[in-house]
């Protein structure tokens, strides 16, 4: 809610959504938080041992308390939801649109 993500919505438009609902404000996250998810997952040794894994929060009701690799840990992807192929045209378009060779993670 700080981080100025909804700052376009109208008093009307936030009163109405479901991101702005009690319980959601409840169990969100701060600013800085977010910020130390994104510095662990780019420096932590064991992000980079997970590859192919979503993160998430298991207990959002921890707010700002959840810690890095224990309450914010990987989930499977399951082959259902994502195939390989798709993985790789999703790759090869990211490191076409931010200038990265393919081969960066090989």
């Amino acid at each position: 809610m700080t981080s100025g993500l909804f700052r376009h919505q109208t008093e009307e438009d936030m009163a109405n959504s479901l991101s702005h609902s009690k319980f959601v404000r409840m169990n969100e996250k701060s600013v800085s938080w977010g910020g130390g998810a994104l510095v662990y997952m780019a420096l932590s040794k064991d992000v980079s041992r997970q590859n192919g894994m979503y993160w998430g929060d298991t207990d959002s009701r921890k707010g700002d308390s959840a810690m890095y690799g224990i309450d914010f840990r990987p989930y499977p992807i399951s082959e259902e939801s994502v195939s390989w192929e798709c993985a790789e045209d999703l790759w090869r378009l990211c490191c076409q649109l931010t200038d990265v060779p393919e081969s960066i993670l090989n």
